[in-house]
C-alpha cells in the first residue's frame, strides 16, 4: 500500500503545531502560585493568561513572561528585574513604579500606564 505524500506532510505539520504550542505554554503551577502569593521569581509564565490580574508589588524577578497576556493587569510597583517581557500584551496595564521593566518587544498602547507614570505607548 502506497501512502500519499500529502498525508505524511499533514502529519508532520500537525506535529510541528503541537510542539510549537507546547513551547509557548506556561507552567500552570507557577501561574497559580503567582496569583495566590503575588510573587514568582524565575517562574515560567510564558504565554500565561494574566489579563486583569492584580499583581501590584509582585516579585517577578527573572520570570519569563514572554507572550503573556497581561492586558489590563495591575503590575504597579512590581519587581520585573531581569524578567522577559518580549511579545507580552501590556495594553491597558498599570506599570507605574515597576522596577527593572524592559518593555522592548512588548505591546503597549495609549491605555498603558508606563513605569514612569506616563501614558503609553511605553519606551
Amino acid at each position: 500500500m502506497t501512502r500519499k505524500p500529502l498525508s505524511v506532510a499533514a502529519v508532520i505539520a500537525g506535529a510541528c503545531l503541537l510542539l510549537a504550542s507546547a513551547a509557548i505554554a506556561s507552567n500552570p503551577e507557577h501561574v497559580k502560585f503567582l496569583k495566590q502569593n503575588k510573587r514568582c521569581p524565575g517562574c515560567s509564565l510564558d504565554g500565561a493568561d494574566l489579563a486583569g490580574a492584580m499583581l501590584k508589588g509582585a516579585d517577578l524577578k527573572g520570570a519569563n513572561l514572554s507572550d503573556a497576556n497581561l492586558y489590563k493587569a495591575d503590575l504597579s510597583g512590581a519587581d520585573l528585574t531581569d524578567a522577559t517581557l518580549s511579545g507580552a500584551d501590556l495594553r491597558g496595564a498599570h506599570l507605574k513604579g515597576a522596577i527593572g521593566a524592559v518593555l522592548a518587544g512588548a505591546t503597549t498602547d495609549a491605555t498603558t500606564e508606563c513605569p514612569s507614570g506616563d501614558q503609553g505607548p511605553c519606551q
